[in-house]
């Protein structure tokens, strides 16, 4: 399913603007490596996107971070999407899994940064391979290079396994 972009029209402009946004968890936990915190902080961030106005276009959600691409309502800046997006998304995931405030005691889900650039018209498909789908194969290519042989562990360059056939 292709999902067609349309220009936004407004009193004396057209146009559109994308915003290429990532954070990290607290002290880089691994707090979405289960598939279902996966899924519930991805639900949490659509949620809070939806309820502020926020059109994410492509979310990719890390076991310790999260990458996302989003347009913007008119006037609001990526510092107070940032802010909107994080606090609702760790609300609502610490109201929906309590257990995750063991390890978050003070109930900060998110750390305290994070980066957010704009993205071209022009660049769109190729910024969406490079820095979301190309940066999913990397990180777990450099999680999962070892792998099991004769019950020793070897890197996978030692094995043969080239990295460009993940």
């Amino acid at each position: 399913m292709k999902q067609t972009i349309e220009l936004e029209h407004y009193n004396h402009k057209v146009g559109i603007n994308f915003w290429h946004m990532n954070w990290q968890t607290k002290y880089r936990y691994n707090m979405f490596a289960k598939f279902e915190y996966k899924n519930l902080c991805e639900a949490c961030v659509r949620k809070a996107a939806s309820s502020h106005n926020i059109k994410l276009r492509i979310i990719n959600v890390l076991p310790d971070h999260l990458h996302l691409i989003a347009t913007l309502p008119k006037g609001m800046t990526d510092e107070k999407a940032m802010q909107l997006l994080k606090g609702c998304s760790a609300y609502t995931f610490f109201k929906n899994h309590p257990k995750a405030r063991l390890r978050y005691p003070q109930g900060h889900l998110w750390s305290r940064g994070g980066s957010a650039v704009t993205v071209g018209y022009n660049q769109l498909s190729g910024y969406c391979y490079l820095f979301v789908i190309r940066h999913l194969r990397t990180y777990f290519m450099r999680f999962n290079n070892l792998l099991r042989f004769n019950g020793s562990l070897i890197s996978a360059a030692s094995a043969g396994v080239s990295p460009l056939s993940c």
